[in-house]
């Protein structure tokens, strides 16, 4: 084996329900014309349809609504690096699992937003552990709900302690 099971532990009291720390993201129209070209917006310049994901600049520029899964990715970075209370784990056994994204608002072009977050659930798979991640962000100059984002991290080996099975 590449790493030592027993490193894995897990108190579902203190991990679940604990705010995790906030993160701010700074949106720039910039960041939005990045995003769009790396998903494979703008094959087509011709194409008004692609253009407004791409160029600054037309009548209706926008951001992707996928765009707003980056924005509380620090929040999910946490858990990564093994800064929660009550989940300790080496990081490679980690695996990103399903993700949920509500969008509740207008994702911005230009804007200074902030995501918090928690720990909701925790569930024993045996083989492993299935961490749930809420997030919720904002933007900073209005308080209106941009998106919900629910991260679910699989965690190979720390299973069997006992928690929720279902999930």
């Amino acid at each position: 084996h590449l790493c030592n099971m027993s490193a894995s532990s897990i108190d579902v009291s203190q991990a679940v329900g604990s705010p995790l720390l906030p993160c701010t993201y700074q949106v720039t129209e910039k960041d939005v014309i990045l995003y769009a070209l790396g998903v494979g917006e703008g094959w087509k310049p011709t194409d008004p349809n692609n253009l407004q994901y791409v160029y600054e600049n037309h009548p209706n520029f926008c951001a992707l609504p996928t765009m707003a899964i980056l924005f509380p990715s620090a929040i999910a970075g946490q858990v990564v690096k093994g800064e929660v209370a009550g989940l300790t784990f080496p990081p490679m056994m980690l695996v990103h699992g399903e993700h949920y994204l509500e969008i509740r608002g207008k994702v911005p072009t230009n804007a200074s937003l902030k995501s918090t977050g928690k720990i909701s659930n925790i569930y024993d798979k045996g083989s492993g552990a299935l961490v749930l991640i809420d997030t919720i962000t904002v933007d900073e100059s209005t308080g209106n709900e941009i998106c919900f984002n629910q991260f679910s991290f699989f965690i190979r080996g720390a299973g069997g302690f006992s928690g929720k099975k279902a999930g």
